[in-house]
């Protein structure tokens, strides 16, 4: 049996290793490709929902639109893309409760979790009308009140600018981290609160005497929980 020389295994092991890289570069494109492509379907897919949307609503007589109270077209947007959800439903008779199918009566869209959680990285300026425009102006009457692990706490006195009257205001100063902190204990907040009305709702019906030959039951749905 002939032996290979060490310069025909080089040559043998840079054709492999050849080869290698262009499969590997062929697959890296074909996953940039199948990324773009996947990418471009989403946006298109969204956009269709969208359009639907609209177009399912706009075919209603407004008659017909306040008989079965459809969503506004200017909010079905947050009908699909929003951080949570609390949907009631129905369940058919009661003695089927486990096996019927669930009927969606309404669905209440929550925007966003985190919507009233406020960052100031310093004092704000104050937004004020000067010269026929809206224009941003610094204060030097703001004054620190207290500071602590979670921040300082300044405020500002009733202020005159130009004959127009601002009134007093206290913010608190952040690090990002102390941000992100507050942002995440505000969040779990708002989830607890968020599952507490599903739960309030539920017992409305209950205490009501329920739905008329059905089951009543409320869900509670979170989309977005980055940030928990």
């Amino acid at each position: 049996m002939k032996t290979e020389t060490k310069q025909q295994l080089r040559e043998q092991l840079d054709a492999v290793n050849e080869k290698l890289i262009d499969a590997e570069r062929r697959l890296k494109d074909s996953e940039t490709q199948r990324e773009s492509t996947q990418k471009r379907f989403l946006e298109k897919r969204e956009r269709v929902e969208e359009l639907e949307s609209h177009l399912g609503i706009e075919n209603f007589e407004p008659a017909m639109s306040t008989k079965y109270r459809v969503v506004h077209p200017d909010n079905s947007w947050w009908m699909q893309y929003s951080d949570a959800y609390i949907t009631i439903n129905t369940h058919g008779p009661e003695f089927d409760y486990y096996q019927g199918p669930k009927q969606r009566v309404c669905t209440i869209p929550i925007p966003n979790l985190n919507l009233s959680t406020t960052w100031h990285q310093k004092v704000p300026p104050i937004r004020t009308y000067k010269d026929g425009k809206w224009e941003m102006v610094e204060s030097d009457y703001w004054f620190l009140v207290d500071e602590d692990d979670k921040g300082q706490v300044w405020q500002r006195p009733d202020v005159d600018i130009d004959g127009h009257f601002h009134p007093s205001e206290t913010v608190l100063v952040e690090t990002r981290e102390q941000y992100s902190a507050r942002k995440k204990i505000e969040t779990q907040e708002h989830i607890a609160l968020l599952v507490d009305t599903a739960q309030r709702i539920g017992e409305l019906y209950a205490k009501c005497g329920g739905w008329p030959d059905n089951e009543v039951t409320v869900d509670v749905q979170i989309n977005n929980i980055d940030n928990v």
